[in-house]
């Protein structure tokens, strides 16, 4: 099932590094409409801030009372647990959790999250021009049918160039 990004409602992105702007210019490119991403960044670079502006975005420190659809787990590897733990609360039956950060797996991030509803993908670098190719694969909670989750998840990384899973 196959879900535009127009109908995907909040998605948040946690990172706004090199690969986490350049997958949130994708999926504005794509269709996601600028109301529908929220951007977590507790220091932004000028490069974010620019960004925001660009595309009239507010970056937010914290993920404080903020609830995605989405979210967009967009991290260095040394950092994923504390991030983890830090949007364990906005995590809900809706949310979808979709990791880039790399060598970390599933079961790391169901526990880090407290849902099963992850999504492990793994782009590389031609993914910021989009001309990427991405592997993904969803955790047993993560159903092809509810919602068009995986649709959801293989949609956003397919903005970024060709997404498998």
């Amino acid at each position: 099932m196959s879900v535009s990004l127009r109908d995907i409602g909040p998605v948040m992105l946690v990172g706004a590094g090199k690969m986490g702007l350049a997958m949130a210019k994708s999926w504005l490119d794509a269709g996601l409409p600028e109301s529908n991403l929220i951007l977590i960044a507790p220091v932004p670079s000028e490069q974010a801030k620019a960004f925001a502006r660009d595309y009239d975005l507010q970056i937010y420190p914290e993920a404080s009372g903020l609830l995605p659809n989405v979210l967009v787990l967009a991290v260095k590897p040394q950092v994923i647990d504390g991030v983890m733990e830090q949007v364990q609360p906005v995590v809900g039956p809706q949310t979808l959790v979709v990791s880039v950060a790399a060598g970390i797996d599933i079961a790391r991030l169901v526990r880090g999250t407290g849902t099963g509803r992850v999504v492990r993908t793994m782009p590389n670098t031609p993914a910021q021009v989009g001309k990427g190719i991405t592997g993904a694969v969803a955790a047993p909670d993560v159903s092809g049918c509810r919602k068009g989750e995986r649709g959801c998840a293989v949609g956003r990384l397919r903005a970024g160039g060709v997404a498998g899973r």
